[in-house]
């Protein structure tokens, strides 16, 4: 990842933890913290942008514009996984707020999700512009995994649904945490992608 946007991607990764601890725990106060650093990091985004559309601008040489492009684009996905979290927190504290329970199952994969998600995350801040086609190629294929993975998950989903055993309102409530995570993953393979 490029210095430019690295901190604001470590501080996003710093919010994992947080909204996992919300999602076993019913923490509200992990919660409102993780929002209010999600609202903070989002500001400081939207700034970045704006600076880098100011050089935009101004004329920039080729060689600027070379840096500038790129950098716009992982601000722009990491403005995304911004606000993949914030739906992501939406859905929790409606879980909190009306005691909506998930199966053990369910609860077990949204976890095994964000924590692939918080390893993923550490891979593409790790990645400089210099590195190997090898770490590229190991970042896109462990997002083609996790996107295999909750396709799998949605389908068993969706039939459970359908047989009964899931409420609708937990059902509905899961997948879109569920969208809300490969929207995240979607995101960090594009800032990959663009390497």
């Amino acid at each position: 990842m490029r210095r430019q946007t690295q901190e604001e991607a470590k501080k996003l990764l710093a919010i994992l933890p947080l909204i996992r601890r919300s999602l076993g725990f019913f923490d509200r106060d992990k919660l409102k913290a993780a929002g209010e650093a999600n609202d903070s990091i989002n500001g400081e985004l939207e700034d970045k942008a704006e600076q880098l559309l100011e050089l935009c601008l101004n004329k920039p040489s080729r060689n600027d514009m070379e840096q500038i492009r790129p950098a716009l684009n992982e601000l722009h996905n990491l403005r995304m996984i911004s606000r993949k979290f914030a739906t992501f927190m939406e859905e929790l504290k409606i879980r909190i707020a009306e005691n909506i329970m998930f199966s053990d199952r369910a609860y077990g994969q949204l976890d095994y999700l964000w924590q692939s998600v918080a390893e993923l995350f550490q891979l593409v801040i790790e990645l400089s512009p210099s590195g190997s086609e090898e770490e590229r190629e190991k970042i896109t294929s462990r997002c083609r995994q996790l996107s295999r993975l909750m396709n799998q998950y949605d389908i068993e989903h969706e039939e459970r649904l359908i047989r009964g055993i899931c409420p609708i309102k937990a059902s509905s409530m899961y997948l879109n945490m569920l969208d809300s995570i490969r929207g995240i993953v979607r995101c960090l393979s594009n800032i990959c992608a663009n390497f």
